[in-house]
Parts: structure tokens; sequence; C-alpha cells
């Protein structure tokens, strides 16, 4: 892709000198608290006689390499999450060039998914707007709210903050089912009276 160059230029530059990408504070306490694990793991493995006893330049030496392993690992997930941040920031720009440069050619495009939906059946109708919805604001919509932006997170390696997630999913999808609601009723009944009807007996059920 286009960000390949970048991310094989960062890693080179990585692999030369690891001062070269700099890693967080949430990082650097990770590989901490791992390297302290594998420690404890090599006292525990000694202790229990299913490992030979190690001198103390010979522990050292073991833990310093399992540090670097765990830190070129942090490191190659920096590189991967600049690389995602790259490319989805080069996407997104040529998406809206596109929209932007072919805006003619959109409007005839939402204007054919207008029509196309609308002149399905209103049952069909009922069916789609109550999936959606379903989907967005239903009973279990918060658990797909919460694997979304977690995903979301995760790929452009934000820590994660249950307060903020929280704080979205209870507020987010109620705005969504507002919105949704107003629609409805503003707009859908007078455009095809048949499926607001239809929507409306299904919600009193």
């Amino acid at each position: 892709s286009i960000i390949d160059p970048i991310i094989s230029e960062q890693l080179k530059l990585a692999s030369a000198d690891h001062t070269a990408i700099e890693l967080s504070e949430d990082q650097e306490f990770t590989i901490l608290e791992r390297t302290r694990k594998f420690e404890q793991r090599i006292d525990f493995e000694t202790l229990m006689g299913r490992q030979a006893p190690m001198t103390a330049i010979e522990k050292a030496d073991k833990v310093r390499h399992e540090a670097d392993r765990l830190e070129a690992e942090e490191i190659l997930h920096t590189v991967e999450v600049n690389g995602n941040r790259y490319g989805d920031l080069v996407f997104f720009a040529a998406v809206l060039t596109s929209l932007v440069y072919y805006a003619d050619d959109a409007k005839i495009a939402v204007k054919g998914a207008k029509a196309t939906f609308f002149n399905l059946a209103p049952a069909q109708q009922a069916f789609i707007l109550l999936l959606s919805s379903d989907v967005l604001v239903g009973y279990h919509s918060a658990d797909g709210w919460q694997t979304v932006l977690r995903q979301i997170g995760g790929h452009y390696g934000i820590k994660e903050q249950e307060d903020a997630i929280s704080i979205f999913v209870s507020l987010v999808p109620v705005g969504v089912d507002v919105l949704f609601k107003f629609w409805v009723f503003k707009y859908l009944r007078r455009i095809a009276p048949s499926t607001q009807v239809i929507l409306e007996d299904i919600d009193r059920h």
C-alpha cells in the first residue's frame, strides 16, 4: 500500500536504534511489569526444581534478553499503529476529495438509494428501519458499541478509557434513537405513511 515505505523505514530505524521510536509511558510500564513477571517465573521454576539454578549474571542476562524482546514487540506495535494512522488519513482524504470532486455523482447515488428504498413495500421498509435501529440503539447495542470503540482504540493505539466508553455508550445511542423517532414522526409519515403505521403498530406490541 501507499504507507508500506513509511512502515518499512520506521522498522529499519527501530532495528538500528531502539531509541529512534519513542514508546509511551504506558508501554514502558507494560514492559516493566511483564519483565518482573518473567523474573518471578524464573525464581518459581528454580524453586520448584524445574530449572537449574543460575548465577546472578546469568539471570540478569536472561531477564535483559526478555526485556529487549518485549521492547521490540512494543516498538513493532507502535510502528503498526502509526501505519494505521497514516493509512487511514490518506484513505479519508482520498474519499473526501472524491466526494468533493464527484459531488454531482454522489448526489445521484444518494437519490437512487432513496428511490430504491421508498419503492420497496411498506413491510420491507419497516423491516429495514427496525433492523437498523435495533442494531444501533437496541437492547444489546451497548455491547456492540463498546466492542467497536475498543477495536477503534486498539487500531489507533489509544489507551482504553472505561469512563469515556461508558459516557459515549450512554449518550450516543440515546441521541440516535431520538433522531430516528423524530425523523419517523416528522418526515416518514409524510413520505411513506403506510410504513409509519406499521412501525407504530410494532412499537405498541
